[in-house]
C-alpha cells in the first residue's frame, strides 16, 4: 500500500532482481493496493523476494507523478518460514 491511489490505467511493477512482475492495482478508500496478479506469480515473485536483497515497487499516483519504493529484503526468507511454521503451513 503506497499510500496514495494509483493512476486509472497505469501499470504497477516490481523488480526483484532481474525479474519484473506486473501487479493488479486497485484504488479503495484514500489509498491503493497492489499484489500478484495470480498465484503462479504470486509464488515466483516470493521466491525472487527470498534470493534477492530488496525489491522496487514502481508506480503512478492520480497526479501523474512516478514513484519508485525500495524495500530492503533481508530476514524476509526467515520471517516467511516462522510465519509459516506458526499456521502449520
Amino acid at each position: 500500500m503506497p499510500g496514495y491511489q494509483f493512476k486509472d490505467g497505469s501499470t504497477v511493477t516490481d523488480q526483484v532482481g532481474k525479474e519484473k512482475f506486473e501487479l493488479s492495482r486497485k484504488n479503495d478508500g484514500g489509498s491503493g493496493a497492489a499484489w500478484a496478479q495470480d498465484t503462479g506469480d504470486e509464488a515466483r515473485m516470493i521466491d525472487a523476494l527470498r534470493r534477492n536483497a530488496h525489491a522496487t515497487v514502481s508506480g503512478t499516483s492520480m497526479r501523474g507523478t512516478v514513484t519508485h519504493d525500495t524495500y530492503l529484503l533481508g530476514g524476509l526468507g526467515g520471517a516467511l518460514d516462522k510465519a509459516h511454521a506458526a499456521c502449520g503451513m
